[in-house]
Formats: structure tokens, sequence, C-alpha cells
């Protein structure tokens, strides 16, 4: 484990960094045995909706006590970063020429992958905090894509907390952030820039816009197989009917609850051109998606939400879309999710 000199100033360091990047918050968190015993406490107690149990079998352990899967580290540099302050796309998404053939994307995925972003942002961190340490260290990346319980864990750093949404709520961002982390075989001390979020108790706008009723009274009650976003991103196959029903307008994502979250800025959602999504080839709107949240849906998934909300529209103009693609797919998700549609 690498020990910093008494020169290394965290603060300074930390607080220099989230001016020069537009964070909301940053934090070191030290990994200590005592801290790892309270993380694990913290962590023991988080409830897994039943729809996820499956899905977090396998690495539901290693979650739930960060030692298990980092078992070199001693510390962790973690981010809040702003969903505002992605790049936009060069050249943009194919926008919408008419309402019966808009798809609804959230706002963040019209723009560069946050993942990416995030990727860059926090390797740029890095190489400034090796270059003022002046010490060579181990590190791993955590976007979402690693078993880290990171709300949790930004929460228990002090970059926010989480709220009845389930996100993160940072002072002056509400919860219109995403996190970053890494995982540092560096000894460092507890640092937070940036005061921490209240707690999220008493404002309630995220559950009363909520346009399917997902969210309760605690992150505990978050109905997961009613999310837009879990509906549009992780499920597969075929959709019941009242599943299509509570897709709406949605094609990717939904930022419906961050958005009413006060202090919070999102970029606006933006309306996907859904005959483009559907008759341009293949390869095509794979290249036009790459590099954007919305790739991580694919072709397939896409258009069987495209069709979906094509079918919610039920106008003339969006069923003879249904119809047309319906003579060109070869895909019989499609097929089935077509004539289910046009047979209502």
């Amino acid at each position: 484990m690498a020990i910093l000199s008494d020169n290394f100033d965290c603060r300074s360091f930390l607080e220099g960094e989230t001016a020069a990047h537009g964070l909301a918050a940053a934090a070191f968190m030290a990994l200590t045995p005592a801290r790892l015993d309270e993380l694990r406490r913290r962590l023991a107690a988080i409830h897994f909706p039943p729809e996820l149990s499956e899905y977090l079998k396998k690495s539901e352990a290693m979650r739930r006590d960060p030692a298990m899967a980092f078992p070199w580290a001693g510390s962790i540099l973690m981010a809040a970063v702003p969903f505002s302050i992605l790049p936009d796309l060069s050249p943009p998404l194919p926008r919408a020429k008419s309402p019966d053939t808009a798809g609804v994307i959230a706002g963040y995925a019209a723009r560069t992958d946050y993942h990416l972003y995030g990727k860059m942002l926090m390797t740029e961190l890095l190489a400034n905090l090796e270059q003022a340490t002046d010490k060579m260290f181990k590190v791993e990346i955590c976007i979402d894509t690693k078993p880290l319980l990171e709300r949790a864990l930004a929460e228990a750093a002090g970059l926010g907390r989480v709220g009845r949404n389930s996100c993160i709520l940072c002072a002056g961002s509400g919860s219109s952030c995403f996190i970053i982390s890494a995982m540092l075989d560096l000894d460092l001390p507890d640092v937070t820039v940036k005061d921490t979020a209240p707690l999220c108790h008493s404002c309630g706008q995220c559950a009363k816009q909520c346009p399917n009723q997902v969210i309760g009274a605690t992150p505990a009650d978050f109905k997961v197989n009613r999310c837009i976003s879990s509906l549009t991103m992780e499920k597969r196959g075929l959709l019941t009917d009242e599943a299509m029903h509570l897709l709406g307008s949605n094609i990717f994502g939904c930022s419906v609850c961050t958005a009413a979250c006060p202090e919070g800025s999102l970029p606006e959602d933006f309306p996907l051109d859904l005959e483009w999504l559907l008759l341009a080839p293949s390869g095509e709107v794979r290249r036009t998606i790459s590099g954007t949240p919305v790739e991580y849906a694919g072709v397939t998934l896409l258009r069987r939400n495209a069709l979906i909300v094509l079918g919610n529209k039920n106008s003339e103009v969006s069923c003879n879309l249904i119809k047309e693609f319906l003579k060109k797919t070869n895909s019989q998700l499609l097929i089935d999710t077509a004539q289910r549609l046009l047979a209502r």
C-alpha cells in the first residue's frame, strides 16, 4: 500500500479538480478495517427488489463487501458528475419530423455516453493525482459496470444522499448526476468537497410526477417492474400488454423523476425519428448510436420499443409505419410485437 507524504494536501487537490471539471462533489474515502466494517453493515441493510435478485445473485456478496471485490484497495476516489456537462453528439441523432413518428429518449442518452465521458474524466483526475503525489499506484475505474454499490458508497463518502427516486442527491445539483469511482491502493484519508444534500423526505415531487407510480416512501419501495427505464433498457423479449402501455412514448430511459428533483438540471429529452430507426439498415443504426448510452439496448430492443410507442400513439401514420416495418423484418420478436399491436 502506497503511503503519501505529509506534503500532499488532499482537500486542496479535490477542490481544484472539482472546480476545474465542473463536478458536483468529490471525495476520498479511506478503506480502513473500521470503515470496511461500517460499510458492510450499511450495505447489508440495502434492499434489492425481487425483480433484480436473479441478476444480482452472482455478485451480491461482492457488492455488499468492497474488500471482497477489491482486496488490494486502500481508498476510493469518488465524484458526482452533472449530466448537463456531457458533450453533445456531432452529428446529433436523427430528430423526428412529426409527433406521430417520435420516440422519446432520455436527454442524457442523446449525448456522449456517460460511461465513456466518465472514464475519460476519471483518467484525467488519476493522472493529476499521480503527478501531485509523485506516486505510482494500482487503480480500477468503476462506472456502473463493476460489483460496487456506488450510490450507497457515494452517500457514505459524503457526496450526497440517496433520494426516494433511488438516485444520489447532491447539494446544488439535485439528482441530475452520475457517479464515477476509482479503487486505489493508496492510503488516503476521508476528505469530502462540497456540502452534502439534505435528507430527501419532504418534497415528494419525484413520486408525484412519475407516470407509472414507481416511487414509494423509501428506495426499498421502488417498483422496478413498472419503471420505464428498466422496461426500455433491461426487460428483454416480448412485453405484456400492461408493460407496453407503461412505456408511453419512451423508447429509451426516462428522466421524469430526476428532472422533478429540486436544484437539478438535465439535458432535455430527445424525440428520435422512429421512421429512421425502423426503416434504415441495421448497420446504419448501429453506427449512428455508437458512443451513446442508447447503444446498450441494441437495435432489436430499440425497434421493439419503437413499435410499442407507435402502437401506443395509435394514429393512422404510426400504424402504417408498423405495417411497413412488418413487411421487411425477419426478427420473430419484432414480428410478434408488431402483430400484437396491430391486432388491438
